[in-house]
């Protein structure tokens, strides 16, 4: 559960979440009848925001990375037959997003202002998927049977939903023809960017009272609450694990100990007829590590047998990883080894005659 943890957060989401704010901005229903004066008034907030000292980039979007999978319609190339079960996020941004998030364009272009709702940008999964080994630029598709989109460019996977999830195919198009839909920011700063939020906040209640700001976090937040689950797995069964692990080491070094004690009158004649304390150290050491190969040889052959319960559990490592398993086997055996050898070097320093005359 510890590579799975590490191995979910080495994964790439396809942008830099660092010094990024996010939070979304509730327009007064008067504006839904009125696209081209919401459209007006995105323009003039996102403006004002990146005038603002400190701010990189500003930019809208419908929905922002790693808050889950919405927005999908059924899509198909146009000369190619449909297929039913192919389905790609719609994202509905400005044309200053992909520099804002830093999502590098890896073929063609990105969105510009002049750009009409015909043409979007898809990420790799999709243009891999609909042409694949072809070039995607030019290539046109429709979504849910609205008119065609011809691909201006393409974009390296982001994910959506779960770092341990594949991302899914996804197209980004102007939010210009449908500005009521893309009321989440991202907000590139150069500084903490929740040190800009008061600021934030005074310009979009300046420009119209009736707005309402909500879900202010930094990116680096929804990262963070993306993996909260993961992280709570894997903090519960380390405590268990370490739990587990203590009171075994703990029995065993009580074992261990009655174990000299009770030898103690045959380590003490043995040491009478010539053995050394390494002698006695050894022997003792000797048997009680057969307890704990007996119990290693036991562990293991449960681990295995438990290995497709556990499956379903991972990510980026294997239920029978080989590495895992020597890791485990090392760390039991090193405080295993701490258990015995303290009672053994107890029994290694007796001295034969006091030993003898007290028995």
């Amino acid at each position: 559960m510890s590579r799975l943890l590490l191995n979910v957060m080495n994964v790439k989401p396809g942008f830099d979440p660092n010094n990024l704010l996010t939070f979304s901005v509730s327009f007064s229903p008067n504006l839904y009848a009125d696209p081209p004066k919401m459209l007006a008034e995105h323009r003039e907030l996102l403006d004002r925001i990146r005038a603002l000292p400190g701010v990189e980039s500003a930019s809208v979007v419908n929905v922002l990375p790693l808050t889950g999978d919405y927005a999908i319609h059924g899509i198909g190339a146009v000369g190619k037959p449909l297929n039913r079960d192919a389905g790609a996020e719609s994202r509905l941004t400005d044309p200053q997003y992909f520099e804002t998030m830093h999502i590098p364009v890896i073929a063609g272009r990105a969105l510009r202002e002049d750009d009409s709702r015909k043409v979007a940008v898809i990420n790799r999964k999709m243009a891999d998927l609909l042409w694949p080994g072809e070039n995607p630029i030019g290539r046109e598709f429709t979504d849910n049977g609205n008119p065609p989109k011809r691909v201006i460019g393409v974009i390296d996977n982001v994910h959506s939903g779960a770092l341990e999830t594949e991302p899914l195919m996804q197209y980004y198009s102007s939010f210009v023809a449908f500005p009521g839909y893309a009321n989440s920011f991202a907000i590139r700063t150069k500084t903490d960017p929740l040190s800009l939020l008061p600021a934030i906040e005074k310009i979009i209640w300046r420009l119209d009272p009736d707005l309402a700001i909500s879900d202010a976090k930094t990116m680096e937040h929804i990262i963070q609450s993306a993996t909260l689950e993961r992280r709570f797995e894997s903090d519960l069964l380390l405590g268990f694990s370490a739990s587990a692990l203590f009171l075994s080491a703990l029995g065993l070094f009580g074992v261990a100990s009655l174990s000299v004690s009770r030898r103690s009158r045959e380590f003490g004649v043995r040491m009478a007829l010539g053995a050394t304390g390494a002698d006695v150290l050894g022997l003792d050491i000797v048997r009680n590590m057969a307890i704990v190969v007996a119990g290693l040889v036991f562990g293991l052959f449960l681990s295995f047998a438990a290995h497709r319960a556990l499956s379903a559990l991972l990510f980026g490592v294997s239920a029978r990883s080989l590495n895992v398993y020597l890791a485990a086997v090392a760390v039991l055996t090193i405080s295993a080894m701490t258990a015995v050898l303290i009672p053994a070097m107890r029994a290694a320093r007796m001295d034969p005659a006091i030993v003898l005359r007290d028995e």
